[in-house]
């Protein structure tokens, strides 16, 4: 009997055992505590990238690296982030690379594309095609590390409170706009961009005060409940064909951390990236599915006017190129990946999800 028991027990006081030394072989390693400083308010499908990879982080570490995240304005305000983070201010911030590009134009290139990749083509690129090197070169340049987290679909394209249904209608509007590409193409179809917040714009819609506006995906705009005041929507987002969303981490700070912690990192940002993005796309078509049901009507532009914008764009693209180094070895790694995947592409047929373009810039 006195055996059978031992039998029995072995195994449980063994487990117990091996809890006690992981316990205490934890303890005998350094902790921290970081905070997060996102451009995103809190509460938004966006700042929801920020939040889980925080809490990721601090689960699979066990509460060895505890970082909290805090929404736009709770720690720094989000034009302050890139900074802040870069100083040490704080550990890390939750960012959209395409808000940097005051510092580097290249930044535009990892944050977002016009009429370029989609999300499945910016993954692709990322982890296939070793774009996430580009990624962390351009970072380290200002003292950083760098994980992307969530990536966002095609935003929604062009609401508006008259009826467009091609590139000349949009000739003398008002459009609340952003975007370093998006901004010139835009002027070149006769627009006044405006830069206006949500609410701005969502006001200045009522009051006649712009015309149009482009804000986000579709799950965004539907819960911002843009299609409340803007009945005719112009499709597609030629503007911004994905949106690349990632962490920053100060150089310092992710040096202090052993290769445990920092392989916690890179898998909880892909975990929570992959989540995010299969997220996003759903979320995407309810959202479509919910204004179309509430009466919006959609119209597209045609091939020739994506055509007009296409050629725009590479103009634009060689400027940009030739004014600076860093864009120019960006561009010319995303053009070889739509060229190398372009046979590819065009054998999955109908079972593709992306566009090859139909032209390309002559960069440097």
């Amino acid at each position: 009997m006195r055996n059978r028991l031992w039998l029995f027990t072995m195994p449980l006081l063994l487990a117990v055992a091996l809890v006690i030394v992981g316990n205490a072989s934890a303890a005998d390693k350094p902790s921290f505590k970081w905070r997060l400083a996102s451009v995103w308010s809190a509460g938004t499908f966006q700042y929801e990238g920020d939040r889980r990879f925080a809490e990721a982080v601090t689960k699979l570490s066990g509460g060895r690296l505890t970082i909290t995240s805090y929404g736009a304005g709770q720690l720094v305000p989000t034009p302050g982030v890139f900074e802040a983070v870069r100083n040490g201010t704080v550990e890390c911030g939750g960012d959209w690379p395409s808000y940097w590009t005051g510092f580097n134009t290249a930044f535009d290139l990892l944050g977002s594309n016009v009429i370029g990749f989609n999300n499945y083509d910016y993954m692709n690129w990322i982890y296939g095609a070793g774009g996430i090197k580009l990624y962390k070169d351009l970072y380290a340049k200002y003292g950083m590390e760098y994980f992307p987290v969530a990536m966002s679909g095609m935003e929604s394209g062009i609401r508006s409170v008259k009826r467009i249904t091609k590139l000349d209608d949009l000739a003398g509007m008002k459009i609340r706009f952003a975007g370093l590409i998006q901004g010139e193409l835009i002027q070149k179809s006769g627009v006044t961009p405006v830069t206006m917040s949500l609410p701005e714009a969502y006001e200045g819609l009522q009051r006649g005060v712009i015309d149009a506006m482009e804000f986000s995906a579709p799950v965004n705009d539907e819960a911002a409940k843009l299609h409340e005041v803007t009945k005719f929507w112009l499709a597609p987002g030629w503007h911004q064909t994905c949106s690349v969303y990632g962490v920053m981490i100060n150089k310092e700070a992710y040096a202090k951390l052993d290769d445990e912690l920092k392989y916690i990192i890179e898998m909880a940002a892909k975990s929570v990236g992959l989540e995010t993005m299969s997220e996003y796309g759903w979320g995407d078509s309810t959202g479509t599915n919910k204004m179309i049901a509430a009466g919006v009507e959609v119209n597209w532009l045609s091939e020739e006017d994506m055509d007009r914008l296409e050629a725009a764009k590479n103009e634009v693209m060689v400027k940009l190129a030739k004014a600076n180094p860093d864009y120019n070895r960006l561009a010319k790694a995303q053009m070889q990946y739509f060229r190398d995947y372009a046979p590819y592409r065009k054998f999955l047929g109908d079972w593709s999800f992306g566009r090859t373009p139909k032209s390309y810039p002559e960069l440097p």
